[in-house]
């Protein structure tokens, strides 16, 4: 990561531990208000910044791991295929979210 992404990665991590987990966990005590097994940092997910993925996604009503089967909105880029590197996220965007319904799932059964 990057300086700038892991400060705002931090400062998340703090704002999720602080104004929320400990919030619930001092608030509601007649059940568990957090689920077990997420780690310290309660992260479900791991998906990097794709600022012109999510541009594309909304542009053409798709979700963005299955924007490799579409062009680009040609008013969005100056050409239509997507670049090695872009292919490359999207396939690693679908895997992200994938792993992360898998995390939701097993957390939450």
């Amino acid at each position: 990561m990057i300086q700038a992404d892991q400060t705002m990665h931090d400062r998340v991590n703090k704002a999720i531990t602080d104004d929320l987990v400990v919030k619930l966990q001092r608030g509601i005590t007649g059940f568990q208000p957090v689920a077990p097994g997420l780690g310290g940092e309660y992260r479900i997910g791991d998906i990097e910044d794709a600022n012109v993925l999510i541009q594309n996604s909304l542009w053409l009503n798709v979700p963005i791991g299955q924007l490799d089967k579409y062009e680009q909105v040609v008013s969005l880029q100056d050409r239509r295929k997507w670049a090695r590197n872009q292919a490359e996220q999207i396939k690693l965007i679908r895997e992200k979210f994938d792993a992360t319904a898998q995390i939701i799932e097993r957390v939450c059964v």
